[in-house]
């Protein structure tokens, strides 16, 4: 059930033409996590960030993603950052009276990777745990990893996502989705160097 409702947050928020919309003025409800904000960094000529910290969360980012494009927060869905190997735009568009928010990419290059930085905030039932099935444990925290084939990147060109669960202390829970295009030899290797320089503040 987690899961479920975790990938149709993603798919709501950043999903094929659907993006997060909301009206100037307006303000979205609290999710009580603390927005970041994150800059472009250039493909050439740039030393990029090696590490991000967001709600506690604590990764290196990997080498090979040397892009790195803003976050924004919508409802029960607060994304912290996009990073890729492919040059990325701005995540958000506005008009005078809306405000769109999805990808800063429209589709992925072959052999190209995006990785979404997420945290979930939808409330979870008394007794019932953040990762309803865990199959790992990622900074001491039950943790759920799951690959498809072409799984909710299919939107943008890839080939295969690989999604990451990880339950927050207290309530939410971290997810850390990768967009990969065919051909890469690689995938795991970078699902790995993420994943384990993960730090959780308790």
């Amino acid at each position: 059930m987690n899961k479920q409702v975790g990938a149709l947050a993603v798919v709501a928020c950043i999903g094929a033409g659907a993006g997060c919309t909301s009206n100037v003025g307006s303000s979205a409800p609290s999710t009580g996590i603390d927005t970041v904000t994150a800059t472009t960094t250039p493909t050439t000529g740039s030393v990029p960030d090696t590490s991000f910290t967001a709600a506690g969360m604590h990764f290196a980012i990997p080498k090979r993603l040397v892009n790195r494009s803003d976050g924004y927060a919508a409802s029960v869905i607060t994304t912290f950052g996009f990073f890729s190997d492919q040059r990325l735009g701005v995540p958000c568009t506005s008009t005078p009276t809306t405000r769109t928010c999805g990808p800063p990419v429209s589709s992925l290059e072959p052999g190209r990777v995006l990785m979404t930085v997420n945290m979930l905030g939808m409330p979870v039932p008394e007794g019932q745990p953040e990762i309803e099935e865990p199959n790992s444990t990622i900074a001491g925290q039950p943790a759920q990893i799951t690959t498809e084939r072409p799984g909710d990147c299919s939107f943008l060109g890839a080939t295969e996502m690989v999604n990451v669960e990880i339950a927050r202390p207290g309530s939410g829970r971290y997810q850390i989705q990768f967009c990969f295009t065919d051909p890469v030899s690689d995938q795991q290797a970078l699902v790995d160097e993420m994943i384990t320089s993960i730090t959780i503040d308790n």
